[in-house]
Parts: C-alpha cells; structure tokens; sequence
C-alpha cells in the first residue's frame, strides 16, 4: 500500500477518540511497516526527527484525533 492509500485508510479516524481507534491505526501502519507517533498539543506538537516510515497522529486536547502525517 502507498503512503498516501495508507494515509486515505486512517483518515476515516478523524473526529475519533485516539482511546476508541488507537488499535486500528496501529494496526494499519504495521501492515505497512510504520511505527505510530501520538502527538499531544500540549506535550510534543511536532515530531523531534523526521522519519519516513512513521505515521504521526495528531490529537486535540480532547484527545480526538484532528490530522495524520507521514514523517
């Protein structure tokens, strides 16, 4: 699957609760062999080093998830 049919995947997990989905993204960036970054908005807002084969999450402070990124 190609990083952007991976990223099309999850993008249905958005408006979700990272506690409801968080299994479901895992499960589908090891399939295509990435690691997964949580990013909080008020902890680590954006990812310390750039890493192609990891998919960043991003959540709001209501822990919903509001994007996805590879990097």
């Amino acid at each position: 699957m190609s990083k952007a049919a991976m990223l099309a995947d999850v993008a249905k997990y958005v408006g979700h609760a990272i506690i409801e989905c968080e299994a479901a993204i895992k499960a589908i960036a090891k399939r295509n062999h990435y690691s997964v970054n949580v990013m909080d908005p008020d902890f680590n807002t954006s990812p310390i080093m750039s890493d192609g084969s990891r998919l960043n999450v991003r959540t709001n402070r209501d822990g919903e998830v509001i994007s996805f990124s590879v990097g």
